[in-house]
């Protein structure tokens, strides 16, 4: 709401505003775990035999990172979007971990793909309440 070029703060302005600083922060923070995941994988790829391919779960574990990195980004101009992206992200992080990795790994789907989940989830509902103001 405007008021002679004053944004009113209500109490739905406020939520969503909160609602997209926690979501920020947990998909930047999944993000900083990842990025340790794929980081301690490489060096220890490394150390054990060099230069050679990366195994095809972390070179899909890094693309589904890189959507998710976009959706962190878009999170500060385009909420909906940011959303849709990280929702997307922990859908393919579920498919990665269930198909490639195994299915006695699925647990870690909370760690690794919960997280873009929840951050998703917050910024639609953002959007969704700033939109109605």
């Amino acid at each position: 709401m405007r008021l002679g070029g004053l944004m009113l703060e209500t109490g739905q302005y406020r939520l969503a505003q909160r609602m997209r600083l926690v979501a920020r922060i947990i998909g930047f923070g999944a993000m900083g775990i990842g990025a340790a995941f794929v980081i301690y994988e490489a060096v220890g790829q490394f150390l054990r035999q060099g230069w050679v391919a990366m195994p095809i779960e972390v070179v899909w574990f890094v693309l589904i990172l890189a959507m998710a990195l976009a959706g962190c980004i878009l999170s500060w101009r385009r909420e909906r979007l940011a959303g849709i992206l990280l929702i997307s992200s922990a859908a393919a992080m579920a498919a990665d971990i269930f198909f490639i990795i195994g299915r006695e790994k699925m647990p870690t789907w909370s760690i690794f793909g919960l997280p873009y989940l929840v951050a998703g989830v917050l910024l639609i509902n953002s959007w969704r309440l700033s939109r109605r103001l």
